[in-house]
């Protein structure tokens, strides 16, 4: 199961990071409004995957730190180092090389996390770590309860917790508005376990799927109309909340997607696992998508700034573009791990 749960959770952060970076190409690689619809599920679906892999990272270390005092505070620190590293360093290397060379800026812009626009996503992962142990053990105190019992307090919970990030937005936005039910959620399934797979949660997940799209489609258009207060259908409850951070809508979307493609793996692992390869180039797109997602705008721009002649042709320059926004930040990490494995083996001889 663990290993299943790596291949589903790598596939959906694959398949997220594709939405994120081809939602980012309208006007350039792409002008379609129905190709914008279809990746509305990326960054919830960032924040869900998130959330899971905090719980299972939360339940590994509460279980190795049993026998001595736990620290959440240093955990929170220690498990966020790597994100913020390779934060700090895109931020850094971005602004320098646009033109940014005064220290005071450069702090000033890395706390505020607009080197690009989509780095508020690292703010809500910040934010959503330190609320993870709280979340954790409230997960924890409703998995003491068996039966309706369980399922009733479940769904009290993620009311409350809907609730309070609702009521947040524009206020205490420190508490993660509505991805923090998102992440919640994530945690919680992370640690009771996904639903099994049989016909009727897969009728489930392709109605979540449906009714979900639907709704998003509705919203979205009317968007497009220039309707940006959208309160209609399920949103009537929730019109502060439009996309980022998003509302009902998207959210029901996005789990539709979520559940829906842990239904296909599971079926493919178990009936025709000889093809399971087919998920590889996606999950490895995955394992990556952080560095993916800190640099493939910044790669776009610098491929905008040629004027190319070969770039007339949309197929052409679609191939160029997304062969180089995926590709080069995973070659970064590559040599990056490398050389980090060399030093270390470096010092290991010399000592």
């Amino acid at each position: 199961m663990k290993n299943e749960r790596i291949v589903w959770l790598d596939l959906l952060r694959g398949v997220c990071i594709i939405a994120v970076v081809v939602c980012h190409q309208q006007g350039s690689l792409h002008s379609s409004e129905v190709v914008q619809y279809l990746t509305l599920y990326s960054v919830t679906g960032f924040i869900f995957a998130m959330g899971f892999t905090k719980g299972l990272s939360l339940q590994s270390y509460i279980q190795k730190e049993s026998t001595r005092q736990t620290s959440f505070l240093a955990y929170s620190i220690k498990s966020m180092l790597k994100t913020l590293a390779a934060y700090s360093f895109a931020t850094i290397v971005i602004l320098e090389l646009n033109g940014t060379t005064d220290f005071v800026e450069l702090f000033h812009r890395l706390l505020s996390f607009d080197a690009q626009s989509l780095y508020y996503f690292v703010k809500y992962y910040l934010i959503l770590s330190l609320w993870a142990p709280v979340l954790y053990y409230i997960v924890l105190f409703a998995n003491r309860y068996e039966g309706c019992i369980k399922g009733l307090m479940t769904i009290a919970i993620i009311v409350f917790i809907w609730l309070l990030g609702y009521f947040s937005v524009g206020r205490i936005n420190i508490l993660g508005e509505s991805y923090l039910t998102v992440y919640f959620i994530g945690i919680y399934l992370s640690v009771s376990g996904m639903p099994r797979v049989n016909k009727m949660s897969t009728t489930s997940s392709a109605l979540l799927l449906l009714c979900g799209g639907w709704f998003s489609w509705k919203f979205y258009f009317e968007r497009v109309a220039g309707n940006y207060n959208y309160k209609d259908y399920i949103d009537i409850i929730d019109s502060k909340l439009q996309l980022n951070p998003p509302n009902l809508s998207i959210i029901l979307y996005s789990f539709g997607v979520i559940f829906m493609l842990y239904t296909l793996c599971f079926y493919v692992q178990t009936y025709i696992a000889k093809v399971t390869w087919i998920f590889y180039p996606i999950c490895v797109l995955g394992r990556y998508s952080l560095d993916i997602f800190l640099w493939h705008l910044f790669i776009m721009n610098k491929l905008n700034s040629f004027d190319l002649v070969l770039f007339e042709n949309i197929l052409i320059k679609r191939l160029v573009y997304y062969s180089l926004m995926f590709c080069l930040p995973i070659i970064g990490r590559l040599i990056y791990e490398e050389n980090k494995k060399r030093l270390y083996l470096f010092k290991v001889y010399n000592n």
